[in-house]
């Protein structure tokens, strides 16, 4: 009967997936063991149990997509005992073979951060299309390959042999339950625990019950690149390295005379640098500066603003009265990280931050004079700086620190009941860079990267709407179509 053989797929199931998990993060631990040198990971506590935890999800999210076929085959063979024997006849096999990669990916993800300072990435891909054979030249000679793959195929052999469930075990099970007619009700409890346990995989391999299945937004998780380095599993890297691969943009390169031809043509001089008058006061007293980049916010939506009807600026308003306001600004894109790209590094490929150019220091990016001028260069994002690998490239191109939604929540524990699909609140974001400016001891650059305005729309609990009210020109420009809005 197919509840027998449900009972026994469950059971089945558990024994794969252990081993698997067991697997996957004892890489973990081997890599933070290997790896951490100089790094006092007790006094990040915290940092360390949430690097865990996360890394735990990615794993069980592979371990769960790496068995999926093996389940499905014998969900989809419930009713034949002869399909399903077949299923757990093989399953050893197939277990084995999952088992072997787990560990060999495991083991290269250890010896490729030793050699590169983080996990398999898009550099991967770059080394084999300068010289392959050159590069399995230096594998062959500078790793344990033969000693590995032997180790990797006995351990995986134990694995798939010992623990799990072999077609022997279901043949003895099978022949020792009695037949007997179910009833109707017990027809329908057994289709609810299969429907049950369908959905719980499918949580499992997805990662995540929100709006958004467990990826490479949620690998930032510390401050320390080490412990966000160590979160996905060597599967996991891979499979963004091949996405960062596949989107990233070939360069060429370009003549100097080239290059200042197009200036002249755009700017009508042969270089982009400027240069303000003398100021003494400014030298001797630099003040702090902080840019802030508002997500879907910009003149544009501002001329629409209407102290009575409209309230746009809010708390705002008394400043765009009585401080300097340049208006006349249009941004490079409506994309985010293009945004960002354009301002900071003068680039417009949005996907430099993740390619294999993602490991070369640009000369002119927009922080180098507050480098320059001996400024603490901080970024403040109100998500999740593994966003576009911005964790690890913005340190390379001049900020001293980048500090994310994790950094926000230390600081500020409130914080995390007003986290949304994209990030927290931008009031603790706002607050975060407060604290860091009263207690900076240096001049200070702040960029900050606002999350709250990013669709889907969380509004703060505290938040007090003011009056709204959209005019004909705005109600044109949406969609064509037009359009009621409400307070």
């Amino acid at each position: 009967m197919y509840q027998y053989r449900f009972r026994f797929l469950f059971i089945m199931s558990f024994r794969y997936i252990l081993p698997g998990l067991a697997i996957l993060t004892l890489g973990r631990l081997a890599l933070l063991w290997f790896v951490n040198t100089d790094i006092e990971l007790d006094i990040r506590v915290q940092d360390l149990l949430r690097a865990l935890w996360v890394g735990f999800r990615f794993d069980a999210k592979i371990v769960a997509i790496g068995f999926a076929p093996l389940i499905l085959a014998g969900l989809l063979s419930l009713t034949s005992a002869r399909f399903f024997q077949k299923i757990t006849k093989i399953s050893s096999w197939y277990a084995t073979v999952i088992y072997a990669l787990m560990i060999l990916a495991s083991a290269i993800n250890v010896y490729y951060f030793l050699a590169y300072g983080n996990h398999l990435d898009v550099f991967l891909f770059g080394l084999f299309d300068d010289d392959s054979q050159a590069i399995m030249d230096t594998l062959w000679q500078s790793y344990p390959l033969l000693s590995g793959i032997t180790a990797t195929i006995i351990i995986a052999f134990f694995l798939g042999h010992t623990f799990c469930i072999k077609y022997n075990s279901y043949n003895s099970y099978n022949s020792n339950e009695r037949y007997q007619s179910l009833s109707i009700r017990s027809h329908i409890m057994y289709c609810m625990a299969i429907a049950a346990f369908v959905v719980a995989y499918f949580i499992v391999a997805r990662g995540s019950i929100g709006s958004l299945p467990l990826k490479r937004y949620h690998a930032s998780v510390s401050e320390l690149p080490l412990l966000n380095a160590a979160v996905p599993n060597a599967f996991m890297a891979l499979d963004w390295a091949r996405s960062d691969y596949q989107k990233q943009e070939i360069l060429s390169s370009i003549e100097e005379k080239e290059l200042r031809e197009q200036m002249f043509a755009v700017l009508g001089k042969s270089t982009p640098f400027e240069r303000t008058l003398n100021n003494d006061y400014l030298k001797n007293n630099p003040p702090h500066v902080v840019m802030t980049l508002m997500e879907g916010m910009g003149m544009n939506m501002l001329v629409e603003d209407n102290k009575e009807t409209n309230d746009l600026l809010g708390r705002l308003r008394p400043y765009f009265q009585q401080e300097f306001v340049f208006t006349r600004f249009l941004a490079s894109t409506s994309a985010t990280i293009d945004s960002i790209v354009m301002m900071l590094f003068h680039s417009d490929i949005p996907t430099i931050s993740h390619s294999t150019y993602s490991a070369k220091p640009l000369s002119d990016s927009a922080i180098e004079p507050y480098e320059r001028a001996g400024y603490q260069t901080i970024f403040i994002y109100g998500g999740n700086a593994m966003w576009r690998n911005l964790s690890r490239y913005l340190p390379l191109q001049g900020f001293d620190h980048v500090y994310d939604e994790n950094t926000i929540i230390d600081t500020f524990p409130a914080a995390k009941k007003s986290a949304g699909t994209w990030g927290v609140a931008d009031e603790y974001t706002f607050k975060l860079a407060q604290k860091i400016l009263e207690e900076a001891s240096k001049p200070t650059f702040i960029y900050i990267m606002t999350v709250t305005n990013h669709s889907p729309f969380y509004v703060p609990d505290n938040y007090q709407a003011k009056p709204v009210a959209a005019s004909p020109r705005l109600k044109s420009r949406v969609h064509g179509e037009t359009v009621e809005v409400s307070t």
